[in-house]
Order: C-alpha cells, then sequence, then structure tokens
C-alpha cells in the first residue's frame, strides 16, 4: 500500500518534555504478555479511564499529526508502554525481523541512562519468511518465554533472510517513527544501564492527508 509516508523513517532526540513524567506514568500501568508480541505491554492508553493517562495520550497523539507525520488527520491509533526483559541466550535477545499490520508505527525509548547502539530499532531489505509457518511455535514462545530448539532455529533462518540497511541506536527520549511496511525488528533487549528495556509504542491504522 503506497501513501503519503511510504518508505519514510524520522528519528527526533528528546522528544518528550517531561520524560520523567511519562516513565511515572509507566510504573502505575498493568502489563500482561500476549501470544502475538514479545514482553510484555499495557492495554491502549487512549482507552484508559484514569485521567492523567488519558490527557498525556491524548496529547502525544495530537502531537504526532503535526511534527512527525504532518498533514495526518482523523487517524486511528494506538498506544502502549512495552517492556522487554533480557535474555541471557543472544539468539532470543532480540526480536523478530518483521512488517507491522498498522500503516505507521514508532516508539519513543525510556530506558532512563540508555545510549546504547545496540538495544535499539534496525530497518531492513529483503524477501524472506518474516515469521514461523507454525505459528503455533512463535505464540507459545511469546506467552511463556520457553524456546524449543524450533523456535531457536526459526529465530535464525528468519534473521538470515535479511539485510539491515539503518540502524537506530537506543537513546534515552528519542522517538523513531516509519512506514510500518519495511522490514524492521528490535534488536537487543539487554541494556547497557541493565534495566528493562522500556518504550512507548505507538501504531496508526489508517489515516487521511492533506498538505
Amino acid at each position: 500500500m503506497q501513501h503519503s509516508f511510504s518508505e519514510y523513517l524520522i528519528c527526533r532526540n528528546n522528544y518528550l518534555d517531561n520524560p520523567q513524567r511519562v516513565i511515572e506514568l509507566s510504573s502505575r500501568q498493568t502489563y500482561r504478555k500476549a501470544e502475538y508480541y514479545p514482553g510484555r505491554r499495557t492495554e491502549n492508553l487512549l482507552n484508559l479511564q484514569d485521567p492523567d493517562t488519558k490527557q498525556f495520550s491524548v496529547d502525544f497523539a495530537d502531537r504526532l499529526g503535526y511534527d512527525v507525520f504532518p498533514g495526518i488527520r482523523n487517524y486511528s491509533m494506538s498506544l502502549f508502554f512495552h517492556i522487554n526483559e533480557a535474555a541471557n541466550d543472544p539468539v532470543l535477545d532480540q526480536g523478530w525481523v518483521h512488517k507491522d499490520v498498522s500503516v505507521l508505527a514508532g516508539m519513543v525509548y525510556l530506558t532512563l541512562g540508555e545510549n546504547n547502539f545496540e538495544s535499539g530499532t534496525s530497518i531492513f531489505t529483503g524477501e524472506g519468511v518474516e515469521t514461523t509457518e507454525n505459528k503455533k511455535v512463535w505464540n507459545d514462545y511469546n506467552l511463556t518465554g520457553i524456546a524449543t530448539e524450533e523456535y531457536v532455529s526459526l529465530v535464525k533462518y528468519n534473521h538470515s533472510q535479511f539485510k539491515e540497511t539503518i540502524k537506530v541506536g537506543n537513546m534515552f527520549n528519542r522517538l523513531v517513527a516509519y512506514d510500518s511496511k519495511l522490514y524492521h525488528k528490535p534488536n537487543r533487549y539487554s541494556t547497557a544501564v541493565g534495566s528493562p528495556r522500556l518504550s512507548l509504542l505507538f501504531f496508526i491504522s489508517q489515516f487521511d492527508y492533506s498538505n
């Protein structure tokens, strides 16, 4: 699907005006695992009733429409805090190369003190297999954290099918946003500061555009 932000990638440092407040908001949320993503994630922040969280979410969503994706309007968006814990196995200490089902996506890195080229996000080219044919293997690992030999083999195969072309380092309060149909993956979950990899994720599933 071609759109006004096809092949788009933007990186902005010091994005949030008050990142400490946002970290405090993240600590008040409930996180859960699900079969379709690794790590732990909140509910969509835009649907929560807590006034502070709701106000932050609305303000953040509005801001994306004028200084990250200028010209978009009437957009449907989801916003989450997300935590990835480090894994001892280097194969498991990173994500799959994949595309998102949304149209646009991105994140703000929120691990306090982190400034690490290896724990950010990479963009890839390739036409390989992005997920397992047997979704159950992938889903079971996301839910349990127990890696079977088949899962490890499939992760290695997935990584072998793509070529890294852009690497964005994980710097505290850095925003990276992109066309969701660019192949990408989270790099190392282990951080230089030793804390979990915390991020604020956003996905925009549809939008109107006017320049």
